[in-house]
């Protein structure tokens, strides 16, 4: 039992969608979106972040390439679920499966983004290490040269 809450907690914290906004150092918030905002460019903004940004700005703080965006709400809502299923009752499959087609390609663009961030970040790391290897071994040589003379 206690395996299987780990692993939902895993899955879960995988399935969340975690803001976007750039905090410096090529780092971004991370947090998870409980309320927040989806931009037309397929970013996502906490609610915190995203009050803060547009208050000066109706770009996106990510792309940052001056373009005017849409803004959509997400969460706020305690039933979600069920007003998600009340919304859909009066939806054909048809826009049922489009609604669905464009929340799934947002959901992977977000991962897909995420996951490029994290590769960014062990190839940075990995430049550190190798550096500060190759300057670590320089410095040992030396050393052992100053102890032989």
């Amino acid at each position: 039992m206690a395996q299987q809450a780990v692993a939902n907690d895993e899955v879960e914290s995988f399935a969340a969608l975690r803001c976007n906004f750039p905090v410096g150092g090529g780092s971004w918030c991370g947090r998870v979106i409980k309320e927040g905002t989806a931009l037309s460019c397929f970013h996502i903004l906490c609610q915190e972040h995203a009050q803060q940004w547009f208050r000066t700005s109706d770009c996106c703080p990510v792309c940052n390439d001056g373009k005017k965006i849409k803004l959509t709400s997400l969460g706020g809502s305690q039933n979600g679920t069920r007003e998600l299923i009340g919304r859909l009752a009066s939806c054909t499959p048809a826009a049922i499966h489009s609604a669905a087609s464009v929340a799934i390609d947002f959901w992977e663009a977000q991962k897909a983004e995420e996951y490029q961030r994290g590769l960014a970040r062990e190839q940075e790391v990995s430049l550190r290490l190798k550096r500060l290897l190759g300057s670590s071994r320089k410095e040992l040589t030396e050393a052992e040269a100053l102890k032989k003379s």
